[in-house]
């Protein structure tokens, strides 16, 4: 795993949008950019990125496949793979900047992780209980005993039956839904101000991911913690979050309030996510974005967005960057508060 550079004061340290001196965030992510690199090609997989979540909110992160969203949240608990190269960035955790050493303190047990496939996340030659346990014994300095017991109420608490017989069972005797909660137990039992959830609901049926999104509201209400989803699924973020984070070809594009930026979006990709969501009995035919992302490898000049962006002009040939639009908005696009009539929905 790759360590968080601590490269002090650069162009993304400012303090940001919508942050008072006074207001320090919980967790704060300042200026990453990561590279992966093989024998044939190097990919900034993530561009100059800072993000913050503040305690007991929810931050929605958003973005369709390859933005950046997973390589950033694991970045903030310093999980990068071993073939990722940070070339710039720095963690603080209230208020404290973070060494790898540092992150490695807060790993499970001030920020506790859902990660995207529950399957693959655990040992599958392991007990569930087990696993549950490792956390809470490292952690919490519980016994073996203790661990156990605490694993099991666990398990209760997240709404498995027979806890205790469960403590047994392999993770392939779980279904998808079950395999969920218990990641969820596992994240939770050192009682984590923060829990970042990686796509936490995309395998699993939509009964089943009602069911999830309601577990991580009872938790976040009965611990107080803050919240990190990352979604593709503007909808599941419409409904439970407080502030959206949205992510583009590695880069951050727009951020704001979860309310003013899926009722009026200042980014041209904003504007066309929530125009492809599907409306229920709409009859209209559903849009879609042209094009395609950007090949990372190839690098990006200028606006990443402007091969597909319906109201790209010759500033966009220059990479605009992320700022004030108004407020606690912030938009990375030139033309984002320029009382442009109709505004970005109205586009394309």
């Amino acid at each position: 795993m790759s360590a968080i550079a601590d490269t002090g004061e650069g162009p993304g340290s400012a303090r940001l949008p919508g942050h008072s001196e006074d207001d320090e965030p919980l967790i704060a992510l300042n200026d990453l950019s990561v590279q992966f690199q093989d024998r044939h090609r190097s990919v900034t997989a993530v561009r100059g990125v800072s993000i913050h979540v503040n305690a007991g909110e929810v931050l929605g992160l958003v973005g369709e496949s390859g933005s950046g969203k997973t390589i950033t949240a694991l970045s903030l608990i310093g999980l990068l793979p071993p073939t990722a190269v940070v070339r710039g960035g720095s963690v603080t955790f209230e208020g404290i900047k973070l060494d790898q050493r540092g992150l490695r303190g807060i790993r499970g047990a001030k920020v506790g992780m859902v990660f995207q496939n529950p399957l693959s996340s655990f040992n599958p030659v392991q007990r569930i209980g087990t696993q549950i346990a490792e956390g809470l014994r490292l952690h919490r300095n519980m016994s073996r005993s203790a661990s156990l017991e605490e694993a099991a109420r666990l398990l209760a608490r997240v709404g498995i039956p027979e806890p205790h017989q469960r403590l047994m069972s392999y993770p392939h005797e779980f279904s998808g839904g079950m395999l969920q909660r218990a990641m969820v137990a596992m994240a939770i039992a050192c009682q984590p101000a923060l829990l970042i959830a990686d796509e936490p609901t995309t395998a699993l049926d939509v009964t089943v991911q009602a069911q999830v999104l309601e577990l991580f509201a009872s938790v976040r209400s009965e611990y107080g913690m803050a919240l990190l989803l990352i979604t593709h699924n503007l909808a599941v973020v419409a409904s439970v979050a407080d502030r959206i984070v949205v992510m583009y070809a590695g880069r951050v594009v727009e951020e704001g309030p979860v309310i003013d930026v899926i009722q009026a979006p200042t980014h041209p990709y904003t504007a066309g996510l929530l125009k492809a969501v599907p409306k229920l009995g709409s009859t209209d035919r559903l849009l879609s974005i042209p094009g395609q992302p950007p090949d990372l490898s190839k690098g990006v000049v200028g606006c990443a967005y402007r091969p597909r962006c319906p109201i790209s002009g010759p500033e966009c040939e220059a990479d605009p960057p992320l700022r004030i639009v108004s407020g606690a908005r912030c938009a990375a696009c030139w033309k984002a508060g320029s009382g442009r009539p109709g505004g970005v929905l109205d586009a394309g």
